[in-house]
């Protein structure tokens, strides 16, 4: 995973919005604060935060970098 990291010379990850989105499909509009996009997950696999911790964790310890996300509270709706 992410084997171009060391020449590219990156140091962070900007997730955008993780979460299930909304009718607009715009990373902006969130219809459910705490699931996670299921976007993000293959067939028959369904990835929980427990995973996107795994990952945040693996790319901090092996590969030195920085996650961060947008939080967007205030857009949440079911539309």
């Amino acid at each position: 995973m992410l084997e171009w990291r060391p020449q590219l010379r990156y140091n962070m990850i900007h997730f955008t919005p993780l979460q299930k989105l909304g009718l607009s499909r715009s990373c902006y509009s969130l219809a459910d604060q705490l699931e996670l996009n299921p976007e993000f997950s293959p067939a028959r696999k369904k990835y929980t935060w427990a995973d996107v911790g795994k990952i945040v964790e693996m790319l901090r310890n092996e590969w030195s970098m920085v996650c961060i996300t947008d939080v967007v509270y205030n857009h949440t709706g079911s539309q």
